[in-house]
Formats: structure tokens, C-alpha cells, sequence
């Protein structure tokens, strides 16, 4: 058995687990609307996993710079993509010049502190563009402690099967996955991994953006048109620098 940093045993099959659970597509569609009627042009896709998204915002002619803490996710992302990929942590990222947009889709948020979320985007805001938006999402709290928390969840396929045990606590849920994965020799190989991700009160987070000086902030139900409602399993958040 060992132990692995978060989403290292996990990379090679993580487009497969989330396969069923994330529109890549429709919430690149969404981006590309916002983004365009903001006429920005370039800008970093932050936790950007495998570059999915990130991929996908370029086919759509917008110049983007992946970030993510994994090296084992970016070494997926670059060989399915040409494009420019940075391994760091998004609250230490630096940048060289202003960009138009910072997105961070698919719960990224989630994965950092309340106490870091205020300095996180006061760091975003002081790299954007005047007119430049923020565009994330979070998994609410209905989904995290409601759908997520407390429960097991299982992938299996020929060739790999996980385990995700979930653990609520008061404002986070711990994740600890295990991993089997046949080798070549016929056995399988077991590895761990342990998440954390935190709950975050979405008035809250709407607040901090506007104390840190967005003028605007709009909040949807899962990159659509639509308001939150109480069963809304992922917030989407457009924060404008005006």
C-alpha cells in the first residue's frame, strides 16, 4: 500500500470517474459566451486538472495558460494538448503580465481554506485586466454534505477499481480514495490518496469577491441562466473587474 499526494494514483483515470458527472462541453459553451461578450482574449485556467477545459477554450480561440499543483495531472494535459502548462499552487502563482480572465472550473475552489479564499482572490483580482472577469465554480454545501458526505462511492473496469469513502465534518468532507490497479504481471497494485474538500457558504464567497473589489458578481446554478436553488449541486460564480 502507498500513500499519494492528491490526484498522483488518481490522474490516469480521472476522466473516466468524472466522465458521467462533469459537461465539459456545455460549460465551455458558457465560458466562451461570457468570455466573448467581455472581448477578452487571454487568460489561465486555474486547477485545470488534465486540460480538459483548457483545451477546449483554445479550440475556441481564446489564449490560455493551464495551472495546476499536480505533476501527474499536467503530464496528461500536455500529452493531450500543444498548449502551455504550469505545475503550481493557484494561491502562489505568479504571472508576468495582466491576463483578461482566470476560470477554475470542476469544484477547484473547494480545495482551498476559508481563511486562504479572501487573499486567493484579492491575488486574482490584482492580475486581471480592468473589465477582466473570474469565472469558478463550487460544489454547494447541499452537495457536499447532503449527495458527497458520509457516503461510498465505486468505479471498476477491467483494468482499475476505486474506492471513494467519504467523511463529513462540520465545514469540509475528507476523501480518502483507494486504488486497484492490474499490473502486467496479472496482480494488482494498490494505491491511496486523501482529498479534503471544504465547504463554503456561497453568500460568503460572493461577499469576499466584492470586498476585494469586484463591482459585479453574478451567481448561477451550474454554468446556465438559471438562480441558485436549494438542490443546486454546483454553484457557478462571473466576478467583473470593472
Amino acid at each position: 500500500m502507498k500513500q499519494q499526494g492528491a490526484y498522483s494514483a488518481l490522474a490516469n483515470y480521472y476522466d473516466k470517474l468524472i466522465n458521467d458527472y462533469c459537461d465539459y462541453d456545455k460549460w465551455s459553451q458558457y465560458l466562451y459566451q461570457l468570455l466573448s461578450s467581455q472581448q477578452a482574449t487571454k487568460g489561465v485556467d486555474l486547477a485545470c486538472g488534465t486540460g480538459i477545459m483548457t483545451a477546449l477554450l483554445r479550440k475556441r480561440g481564446f489564449d490560455v495558460i493551464g495551472v495546476d499543483s499536480s505533476v501527474a495531472m499536467l503530464n496528461i494535459a500536455r500529452s493531450n494538448s500543444n498548449g502551455v502548462f504550469v505545475q503550481s499552487d493557484m494561491r502562489t502563482f505568479c504571472l508576468n503580465k495582466k491576463v483578461d480572465f482566470f476560470c477554475c472550473v470542476n469544484d477547484g475552489i473547494n480545495y482551498i481554506q476559508p481563511d486562504d479564499i479572501a487573499k486567493l482572490f484579492a491575488k486574482i483580482f490584482g492580475n486581471l485586466n480592468s473589465g477582466g472577469v473570474f469565472v469558478f465554480d463550487i460544489s454547494s454545501q447541499y452537495k457536499l454534505s447532503t449527495i458527497i458526505g458520509n457516503n461510498i462511492f465505486y468505479y471498476d473496469d477491467d483494468k482499475c477499481t476505486c474506492l471513494w469513502n467519504n467523511k463529513l465534518h462540520k465545514d469540509s468532507v475528507t476523501m480518502e480514495l483507494t486504488l486497484f490497479e492490474l499490473q502486467d504481471n496479472g496482480l494488482y497494485a494498490r494505491e491511496d490518496e486523501r482529498h479534503c474538500q471544504y465547504i463554503h457558504d456561497a453568500k460568503a464567497i460572493e461577499q469576499c469577491l466584492r470586498d476585494v473589489g469586484f463591482g459585479k458578481v453574478d451567481v448561477v446554478d451550474c454554468y446556465s441562466a438559471s438562480p441558485v436553488k436549494a438542490n443546486t449541486q454546483r454553484i457557478t460564480f462571473a466576478a467583473y473587474k470593472q
